[in-house]
């Protein structure tokens, strides 16, 4: 009974990703609402092997929100682990840090890795990943260049912002993406629009994924 259940359970299993073979962890960043979570999620979907590095945060949980992306915990227990994490901020009055443990299991793990990251960490984790000249570490710029589009998601998030505050919010997620895009930190961008489908950014992405590892860039 029990190699039945397994034998159907291989059937229809996702076949495994073939990545270039130096990447072991796939990062994503962006601004509020560029999409990263959907981008993230696209190569998740395809291949059941890929598992999220979770940073942890004092934020409060969103509507709906799931401790995928994140662990939430309380400020007192963030201070108290603190020199747990290989990075930490503060971005916002709330507190934003991962592990170096859980950076270096997936570094030594079978299958690649996807998290989010902070802009002002990406290459932080870039020369903390590096072997030599190897690069291990393949990290995505998320951008959305629709302010409509931008301004609906992050009515979503919280629909009780005001016009003003959606204000303020836009002119600096605005500033950001433009600070970003000219950093030079990263290896691909992914444009997010409402458009496209998840196959589409997972294809995307593919094509970067499969190849050697660029040097970072502008975009």
């Amino acid at each position: 009974m029990s190699s039945a259940i397994s034998s159907s359970a291989s059937l229809h299993a996702k076949p495994q990703l073939c990545f270039n073979e130096d990447i072991k962890i796939v990062t994503f960043s962006g601004i509020s609402a560029a999409g990263k979570n959907f981008a993230a999620s696209a190569l998740q979907h395809a291949d059941d092997s890929i598992s999220m590095i979770r940073s942890f945060t004092t934020r409060k949980r969103r509507p709906g929100e799931q401790d995928q992306e994140y662990e939430h915990v309380h400020r007192r227990q963030f201070q108290q682990m603190r020199m747990q994490f290989l990075w930490r901020i503060t971005a916002f009055q709330n507190f934003y840090g991962t592990k170096t443990s859980d950076i270096d299991e997936a570094l030594y793990a079978e299958r690649p890795r996807v998290m989010h990251l902070v802009h002002s960490q990406v290459d932080v984790l870039q020369k903390y990943a590096s072997q030599g000249s190897c690069q291990r570490v393949f990290s995505f710029l998320v951008v959305c260049d629709d302010e409509e589009t931008i301004v609906q998601r992050l009515r979503a998030r919280d629909p009780g912002i005001s016009d003003n505050d959606l204000g303020l919010r836009m002119r600096d997620i605005l500033s950001r993406q433009s600070e970003y895009r000219s950093s030079g930190r990263y290896h691909a961008l992914i444009r997010s629009t409402d458009q496209k489908s998840r196959s589409d950014v997972f294809a995307e992405m593919m094509q970067h994924l499969s190849s050697p590892i660029p040097a970072p860039r502008k975009f």
